[in-house]
């Protein structure tokens, strides 16, 4: 690769109701240019995705994950995306967008964050994340606003948690103009809340 691509890439805006089920999906030729399934407009169903940047990353409206193993991403020290400091590399990167959800998936492995959600791209609104488990990163949750006035509309219900993150113990994590309601959120090991 010598640009930014997705091994399944949804950017046309006419190109609604896209599936990806039941699939394993890594590169041949792991490069800091590659991610797993990028855009909008699609479901990804019992997807493998690893060995690529972001497993997942979203551009856009009407996206569904779930059900899926996402873990491995790719970590390279120096990534020209970066200005040659290393990759961020996400299980679920969320750029922007609206009708979200992240459900029943296995998040691991990843360095930046196994969720990483701005508004980079677009303003988000009615983000689920819910069912999950989800370890790794800086934060394995990390809502960091970036754009706009504020991020809101974020849901972060009932996800299981594990305690291999970079900042100790740091399940989610939200910018002071970022929204978003979380309940029934615990520790995979002990079943103790998440605050």
């Amino acid at each position: 690769a010598t640009g930014n691509i997705g091994l399944v890439t949804n950017y046309e805006a006419s190109a609604t109701n896209l599936r990806i089920e039941d699939s394993e999906l890594f590169p041949a030729y792991p490069s800091a240019w590659i991610d797993g399934i990028k855009g909008a407009n699609f479901t990804a169903d019992r997807v493998n995705v690893h060995g690529t940047v972001d497993n997942i990353r979203v551009h856009g409206d009407n996206v569904a994950v779930r059900n899926s193993y996402l873990h491995d991403s790719q970590y390279f020290e120096s990534d020209p995306n970066q200005g040659g400091r290393p990759t961020h590399n996400d299980g679920v990167q969320v750029l922007g967008g609206s009708n979200i959800s992240i459900v029943g998936n296995s998040i691991s492995e990843a360095h930046n964050a196994g969720i990483q959600v701005t508004q980079g791209y677009a303003p988000i609104r009615d983000l689920v994340i819910r069912d999950n488990y989800a370890d790794g990163g800086g934060c394995t949750i990390n809502m960091h606003h970036v754009g706009g006035s504020s991020m809101s509309g974020i849901t972060v219900n009932d996800n299981r948690f594990g305690r291999d993150t970079r900042v100790f113990d740091c399940a989610i994590l939200g910018s002071k103009q970022t929204t978003f309601t979380a309940e029934g959120n615990v520790w995979d090991h002990d079943g103790e809340p998440v605050r």
